[in-house]
């Protein structure tokens, strides 16, 4: 099969990031042989790898937050990812962070650091889909840098937080959820 016929297959699978598991559903070729193959469609570029185990064909514009939200399922876009894009913060963060009730986990897609940081099952709320991605609320991704700041993990300057962007009532009502100290912060 050429590379054509390849790309043609890969990219009529309803996916644009692909598993080795997916691969062997889409490519007519033996559970056994396929690293082999994967690895010379790698270095032909037919393939991307585009974070460990996770590729994507040739041609195909990846933007990490949406790979990012797939790969480690649940987790959602907050922090300051989400603070610094609704203009809460001004600051550019070096990484991409999410939020997931998983084992806090690094990774690295398309070259971009990737930063999942583990939450309580009960403080997992407040996001909503858009392409493909859960995405945090602005007063969630500031309340989840709180909590994870309050454990050490994040830092918070107050004097760069712009209040105004932020819904002062679903602060306060998704705020009694957070430990007792959190909470106060707010106050």
């Amino acid at each position: 099969m050429n590379d054509l016929k390849i790309i043609e297959k890969i990219r009529s699978f309803p996916k644009k990031i692909f598993t080795v598991s997916d691969l062997e559903k889409i490519l007519p070729f033996s559970k056994k042989s396929l690293p082999t193959i994967i690895s010379r469609l790698k270095k032909r570029g037919v393939l991307n790898q585009v974070a460990r185990g996770y590729y994507s064909a040739y041609g195909e514009i990846i933007v990490p937050e949406n790979v990012a939200c797939q790969i480690y399922y649940p987790s959602y876009l907050s922090l300051k990812t989400i603070l610094s894009k609704a203009g809460v913060i001004n600051q550019i963060p070096k990484a991409i962070y999410l939020v997931t009730p998983r084992k806090t986990y690094q990774t690295e897609i398309a070259g971009v650091s990737v930063v999942y940081r583990q939450i309580k099952e009960e403080l997992f709320f407040g996001y909503y889909l858009k392409d493909q991605s859960l995405i945090a609320y602005p007063e969630k991704a500031l309340l989840d840098l709180l909590y994870f700041s309050s454990r050490g993990l994040e830092t918070v300057n107050f004097s760069e937080i712009d209040w105004s962007y932020l819904n002062k009532k679903r602060l306060e009502i998704w705020g009694r959820r957070y430990p007792k100290k959190i909470r106060e912060v707010l106050n």
